[in-house]
């Protein structure tokens, strides 16, 4: 019974992938002693190590355990980084110090007219730290555009994103704010065609720059109303 016992395990051990001597990058293994030669070893074998200062095993233990698997080494990342978040600058800063691990978000607060870089809300902690750090820098804001003709929705006196007029469908961003001029048209046209299902909402002059339509209600028109265009 032990024979066979030892030809599976010897088998398993032949079919299994072997591991390596395991480079832990921000950490090394709890002996130091350990010599390459006493590798590969194959799956099921354990080892114990520690991370450097400013980092922890995925456990957040003060040892870590990495266990060789038949896909390699396990936890393929052995030391995270450690990520305090104590201050924004230029921003809203958490009451007490909040701690998070590489691979963990967090989302803050700017203060009016900051924001962060590319532009974003959510911090990451990675390999490096923060990304981007907690600092908020100021953002590119645009005045009041000076409309012909025209005039803002919003109250604001200040824009860092997007503007909307009254006069039509056009959008300003904070790269280019160019405001829209009506003209009124010097041709002129003469009593409009005849709308089938419709009919004109204004009384009938003798020549027009634009005429409103709506459909009748029997109808199905595409749109509840629309512009004869000159």
């Amino acid at each position: 019974m032990q024979n066979i016992i030892h030809t599976v395990c010897s088998l398993f051990s032949l079919l299994a992938k072997p591991c390596g001597f395991p480079e832990i990058k921000h950490g090394r293994l709890l002996h130091a002693d350990t010599s390459k030669s006493h590798f590969p070893v194959y799956a099921g074998r354990s080892l114990a190590y520690f991370c450097n200062y400013g980092y922890v095993p995925p456990s957040q233990a003060s040892l870590g355990v990495m266990t060789c698997t038949q896909d390699g080494w396990s936890p393929e990342i052995p030391c995270l980084r450690k990520c305090s978040f104590k201050s924004l600058i230029h921003g809203y800063s958490p009451v007490t110090e909040e701690r998070y691990v590489q691979g963990q978000s967090r989302t803050v607060m700017c203060h009016r007219g900051y924001g962060l870089p590319n532009p974003q809300n959510t911090m990451t902690c990675e390999e490096n730290g923060w990304s981007p750090p907690p600092i908020c820098i100021p953002v590119k804001q645009c005045d009041m555009p000076i409309f012909e003709n025209a005039r803002a929705y919003s109250p604001e006196n200040h824009f860092d994103s997007m503007t909307r007029w009254t006069t039509n469908a056009w959008m300003a961003t904070k790269t280019e704010m160019e405001a829209p001029r009506l003209h009124e048209s010097a041709d002129k046209c003469g009593p409009p065609p005849e709308i089938s299902n419709g009919d004109i909402t204004s009384f009938p002059l003798k020549a027009y720059s634009s005429v409103v339509k709506s459909g009748n209600t029997n109808a199905r028109p595409t749109m509840n109303s629309g512009v004869l265009q000159v």
